[in-house]
Formats: structure tokens, sequence, C-alpha cells
């Protein structure tokens, strides 16, 4: 039985740090070529992982991350949505404002970029999407109302995007819990079990 190929290209948006900074790393150590995304700058222990400063909650910017993409590394043939900002605040006492960054950022992020790099998979018929969520998308928790609310958004998008794209395009959806990363500085010994 014939091995299937690598993919050659990936694009990891919010790839600087954490979950994706890893995510980034395994690609690169696979010889795929691999863009990240991300308003913070990358730690320059991977020379081979390129880096573009982008928002993903303005549309200007994803559509200079598109351009910058295809020129650098090709249509990538894998596009990581990990992007998110979080935020803990009760729902009757938090800022609505704060609210709006989150939902730009994590929803509407995602959604720019699905409508960014998917046609061109399409047309190909060929890729991957994968959509970095959380199991707050089925746990919601105290203080955590908008960013579980974000990823559960997220999960129904995937589902979607697979229904609207099937045979074409792989769709998959990782729902990680507590993650030792800098979004979710935590005692472990104060978790009850």
């Amino acid at each position: 039985m014939q091995k299937a190929a690598l993919p050659k290209t990936a694009l990891v948006t919010g790839g600087s740090s954490g979950i994706g900074r890893a995510i980034a790393n395994k690609f690169s150590e696979n010889k795929i070529k691999v863009a990240v995304a991300d308003i913070k700058d990358l730690p320059g222990d991977h020379e081979d992982i390129l880096y573009k400063n982008c928002d993903v909650s303005e549309s200007g910017d994803v559509e200079e991350l598109y351009s910058w993409t295809v020129d650098t590394i090709g249509h990538p043939e894998i596009l990581v949505i990990n992007a998110y900002l979080g935020i803990q605040e009760k729902l009757t006492e938090g800022d609505p404002e704060k609210w709006q960054k989150i939902i730009n950022t994590n929803i509407m992020g995602a959604l720019r970029c699905i409508r960014a790099f998917t046609p061109n998979m399409i047309e190909q018929k060929k890729g991957h999407v994968v959509i970095i969520s959380s199991v707050a998308a089925g746990q919601p928790h105290p203080y955590g109302g908008i960013y579980s609310a974000t990823k559960t958004a997220l999960e129904v998008i995937a589902e979607t995007l697979r229904l609207e794209t099937v045979p074409h395009l792989k769709i998959t959806v990782i729902s990680p819990g507590i993650t030792d990363t800098s979004f979710f500085p935590i005692n472990w010994r104060e978790i009850p079990v």
C-alpha cells in the first residue's frame, strides 16, 4: 500500500506561541513549508517558519495575509485556525466592548480566513482546515461565557463548512482541555477533581 504524501504547505493563525506554535513546529519538523500569522512576534528558534504580523479581526490584514502567503509559500494545503482571544469576566458585570473584540477575533477572524483561503482548496479539490476549539465549547464555566460561546460558534462553523465542501475538503475540530500555555495560567492544585 502506497503511503500518502505529506502536504507541502500550511498556514497557522495564532502560531507564535502555545498550541499554535507547537503545531507550526511539528509541520516544520516534517518538512512542510509553514507560515505563521499572529499579532505577537514569532520567537526566532525556527528559521524555517515564516512569519506575518496579522490581526485576523481586521479584514484588510487577512486580505494582505492571503496575498503574502500565496506569494511566499503558495496556496496552503492546510489551514489551521488557532488565533483567538480569551477573557474571564462575568456576563452580568463584564465590558461588552471587550466582548466584541473577542467575537471579532475568535469568530469573524476564523470566518475571514475560511473565506480567503478555502476557495482555492475547493478549486483544487483538496485541502484540510483544522479549527482549534476548546472543551469550553461544551462545558460553560463561570467567567468564561464569552470565550465558551465563541468556541461553540466555531464548532458550528466547522460542521457547516464540512457540509458545504464535502467531498473536497477535510475539516477537523480539535478541542483541547486546560493546556499549559500563557492563555490560562493556573495553579494545578486548585483544580477540583
